[in-house]
């Protein structure tokens, strides 16, 4: 079974996030907007999610009244909504944003001066040098 996420309860067979009074309902709203993208970008309901991730359509409509999927199903529910594993738990538990549009970013620091891009460059090596010593 895949280790629970900070306070999250699993079900021994689908891997579902028990509601628990100890998950803030900021945390199950989020998870359940996750869902509902990923369903919306599917253009299916959620036994059609359910099958794509494999879990029981039950399982499925309990992530779309707040449950929180385990991690080892975000990861499959997360690409779906466009997400990474990390984007999703990140914006579930910590409320950070939406994933960023890398090609509309791109067009953006195309359009830094050298100074600019040389500063952009040191802060983003800096950020990644922390998300790398976090991971390891």
């Amino acid at each position: 079974m895949v280790k629970a996420i900070s306070g999250m309860k699993q079900d021994g067979v689908d891997g579902v996030g028990r509601i628990s009074s100890g998950i803030p309902k900021e945390q199950r709203q989020r998870s359940v907007e996750i869902v509902e993208r990923a369903l919306t970008q599917i253009g299916g309901n959620a036994s059609e999610l359910a099958r794509m991730v494999g879990v029981s359509a039950n399982t499925a409509s309990q992530w779309r009244r707040g449950a929180i999927p385990g991690p080892e199903y975000l990861a499959k529910v997360a690409p779906l909504a466009g997400y990474s594993l990390v984007e999703a738990q990140n914006y579930i538990y910590q409320g950070v944003r939406d994933p960023v549009d890398v090609d509309k970013l791109m067009k953006g620091v195309r359009l830094l001066s050298r100074v600019e891009l040389a500063r952009f460059h040191e802060q983003f090596c800096g950020y990644l040098n922390e998300l790398l010593a976090e991971e390891g």
